[in-house]
């Protein structure tokens, strides 16, 4: 084989690997980590309720559908179907008004989907199965950046390393809707405040092109 067959080879081979999603988004995680499944309730709608904070989570992204593989009362071996949407923030609001009931999650209730065990995602794919390996999950807080009034940010998560981001509202994410929010009075000073975020987050600008530290 002349040097431009075996390249061609080594090409095809690459393209082969790039296309098994278990060599494309492999998930790493810590040694001797389990995935644990017990913090949620699993409901036959496709969400799941997280047992602490009440809240009721899509297992699913916006863009995906739930496929119960045929075991309606097995949840672990189940799937999400389709491609997930990345929309700017402007685009996702009008996107909830055709999904009555579904809401944004704040940067708070967000990051308890969050396992620090893992990346590529950085959550539990046994609970929210067929997640992306990188990219951000919006989330309902904003921010107004004091060195310019009329510059406006969303905070997100990063799927690659659960760290908190700040983006310009035209740049595209992810989104997880929540369903329901059953919490005690207490649980909603915990976890639910509707202030800004402490934690310093990393602005982003947008530009025509993407841009995320994910890459």
């Amino acid at each position: 084989m002349n040097k431009y067959g075996m390249l061609a080879a080594l090409i095809s081979i690459v393209v082969f690997l790039q296309l098994l999603p278990s060599v494309r988004n492999k998930q790493y995680c810590d040694p001797g980590y389990q995935a644990d499944t017990t913090a949620y309730h699993f409901n036959a709608n496709g969400t799941v309720r997280h047992r602490t904070t009440g809240l009721v989570w899509e297992r699913c992204l916006l863009g995906q559908t739930l496929n119960n593989a045929g075991t309606a009362d097995k949840f672990t071996d189940d799937y999400c179907e389709g491609k997930p949407s990345k929309l700017s923030w402007f685009d996702m609001q009008e996107r909830m008004k055709r999904n009555p009931g579904a809401r944004l999650p704040s940067i708070t209730e967000l990051k308890t989907t969050m396992i620090a065990e893992c990346k590529t995602p950085a959550v539990n794919l046994t609970i929210f199965p067929d997640t992306p390996h990188k990219g951000l999950l919006m989330s309902a807080d904003e921010k107004i950046q004091n060195q310019d009034k009329t510059a406006r940010y969303f905070y997100a998560i990063s799927l690659y390393s659960s760290s908190m981001q700040l983006f310009q509202k035209n740049s595209r994410a992810y989104a997880r809707f929540i369903r329901e929010h059953v919490v005690t009075e207490n649980d909603k000073k915990k976890l639910v405040k509707k202030s800004s975020p402490k934690e310093k987050a990393k602005t982003i600008p947008a530009s025509n092109k993407q841009q995320e530290t994910d890459q």
